[in-house]
């Protein structure tokens, strides 16, 4: 996970979005008085992103404990990730391992992973990644500037990846699997994806998404070719670090309404196929950063993850969430976890409970 902030031409874009038919959001800040709370299954996908990022996560106790854990939440879905490495924007070759040599769970390792999911009743994403170790750049990068030939070499080099863990996703019948994550550069490469994505569908028959950074949603030219339009939706909510609910709130309706014009564009449902706060004071100034150096800012968290529940969360047309994310080590109280993405063991924990498993009103905090 790597993100950006605004970009001036999108939000050109957003200013542009009008007239859109959606949940209003002054109904989502106040509710009505009558509505009582509800226990409901909303078939909405549910679920927490489990990163691993070296070999034995996925067979460590601590990944079944978390599968555990997070389907007592209400969930239903998890994501799991295993992160592969390249060498430069440009490079063509990609590989299990940094400099450090922390090596990627394998195949056969994250496919024991999707068992201990599925035991434990949750559905699956697979979505691997790829990021850069040289340390030039980030994901989005990848693709920059490459000629024709390094781009027939670098999709060959990423879709025999692909095409192992489809291969996989079948065998296992994973649930959903992501053909492609913040690769916002290589995005532009319309035919090669659309030739990719039809070798992934003669191996595997289950539904396709393609996970665009956040802004990078209208980059994409090839929309139809996946079964849904998923975003990693790290958008920037404040420019203050004590910001309330009620303005968290309304910071969301331009993305709500970028959200329902790509639904009316393509006709698909919309998945976030990341999103997440840390519990750290202005959050919501910079969502996708590891790097904010404020105090423990739990309420913050918390109300982030209640804004977002409020106003995207319950569109019709909106078909679910994955929660960036789930720690499988299972140091809950150290001061990184306390610090970090995680809602586990916090006041944001709550509200993903609530609203997860339907017990939830509009008006309730």
């Amino acid at each position: 996970m790597h993100r950006k902030g605004f970009k001036s031409t999108i939000l050109a874009v957003i200013a542009a979005i009008s007239g859109a038919a959606l949940l209003t959001l002054s109904s989502c800040v106040n509710g009505p008085a009558t509505m009582n709370t509800q226990t409901i299954d909303d078939g909405k996908i549910r679920g927490f992103a489990v990163p691993a990022w070296k070999k034995g996560e996925f067979r460590s106790p601590g990944y079944a404990e978390s599968t555990r854990l997070i389907k007592a939440l209400g969930a239903n879905y998890v994501s799991i990730h295993s992160t592969y490495y390249q060498d430069t924007m440009r490079g063509t070759e990609i590989f299990d391992h940094n400099y450090e040599e922390n090596s990627a769970p394998d195949i056969e390792e994250q496919r024991k992973a999707v068992q201990l999911a599925h035991k434990a009743g949750l559905k699956v994403m697979l979505k691997p990644h790829v990021n850069l170790r040289s340390g030039e750049g980030w994901r989005g990068d990848i693709g920059k500037g490459m000629s024709t030939a390094e781009a027939d070499a670098w999709f060959a080099s990423y879709g025999a990846l692909l095409l192992a863990h489809a291969r996989m996703a079948e065998e296992e019948k994973v649930e959903m699997l992501c053909v492609g994550t913040e690769l916002s550069e290589a995005q532009p490469y319309e035919s090669h994806w659309r030739e990719l994505i039809a070798k992934v569908r003669k191996v595997y028959s289950g539904p396709l998404v393609y996970a665009a950074n956040h802004y990078a949603e209208f980059t994409m030219n090839w929309w139809d070719a996946v079964d849904y339009i998923g975003i990693d939706a790290y958008y920037k909510l404040a420019d203050k670090s004590d910001v309330t609910l009620d303005e968290l709130i309304a910071a969301w309706e331009p993305y709500v309404e970028i959200a329902l014009k790509l639904h009316k564009q393509y006709g698909k449902q919309v998945i976030y196929t990341e999103i997440g706060y840390t519990s750290v004071d202005g959050t919501a100034t910079a969502p996708y950063s590891w790097e904010l150096t404020g105090g423990l800012d739990f309420q913050e968290q918390q109300d982030c993850y209640e804004a977002f529940f409020r106003t995207l969360y319950v569109q019709p047309w909106f078909e679910g969430v994955i929660f960036w994310s789930w720690r499988i080590n299972r140091d809950v109280g150290s001061e990184s976890a306390q610090r970090d993405f995680t809602p586990e063991n916090k006041p944001a924990g709550e509200t993903v409970r609530r609203w997860f498993s339907g017990e939830w009103t509009l008006e309730s905090r």
